[in-house]
């Protein structure tokens, strides 16, 4: 919208003393010596004007999505490189390289690559975290634990855990807030400090 002052509907009043008594207004809701702000509709455009525009935005959406399919091939592609095994469940992919580490630095590094510690929420994406870690022969750590509040395991997202593996008596430990998964694919709590297969998923 354009704002313009139109002198021709100014209201001229001459000058009075400013009063807050409504019998002294002017008009109601108008006060001495007050100016109108008139708002006016722009004018119409050629309709060729607006269907070139219209043009020139969808080119600008196609380059946008093509600009976007690429960065995530080249993304997909870069994870392939630092993750080189991997497998999918549904929309996720749960991948790992191999390497070892304490909670803490494999969240990190999960993170760092735009993903988080595998957090499996059934049992195929579980199988999936296990097929995985078979594959080097080691436990590895799931991205639940209860360091927030003893007994209670959680996602890094906060969520609850509504799907759980727990091997038999487990958990048990008051100290262990940390998850890792047997190689039969059972959970067992542990603390958080041993070095355990890094499992992302994005």
């Amino acid at each position: 919208m354009i704002l313009l002052i139109l002198s021709s509907l100014v209201l001229v009043v001459p000058a009075q003393k400013p009063t807050s008594s409504p019998a002294q207004r002017i008009l109601p809701g108008w006060f001495p010596n007050a100016c109108t702000l008139v708002i006016c509709d722009p004018p119409e455009r050629d309709p060729k004007e607006l269907e070139v525009l219209r043009t020139h935005v969808s080119v600008l959406e196609a380059q946008l999505k093509a600009l976007q399919m690429s960065t995530r091939k080249t993304h997909r592609a870069f994870l392939g490189y630092i993750f080189p095994n991997s497998t999918n469940v549904g929309a996720k992919t749960f991948a790992t390289n191999g390497a070892e580490a304490d909670f803490q630095t494999a969240k990190e590094m999960c993170e760092q690559f735009g993903g988080q510690i595998a957090s499996p929420r059934n049992e195929e994406e579980n199988n999936a975290v296990l097929k995985l870690a078979t594959m080097f022969d080691k436990h590895a750590f799931l991205g639940m634990n209860d360091q927030e509040t003893e007994g209670i395991f959680k996602h890094l997202n906060g969520d609850p855990m509504e799907y759980s593996n727990w091997a038999k008596g487990e958990p048990n430990g008051e100290h262990e807030d940390c998850i890792e998964m047997y190689l039969n694919a059972k959970w067992n709590d542990n603390t958080c400090d041993k070095h355990r297969l890094i499992m992302c998923e994005f």
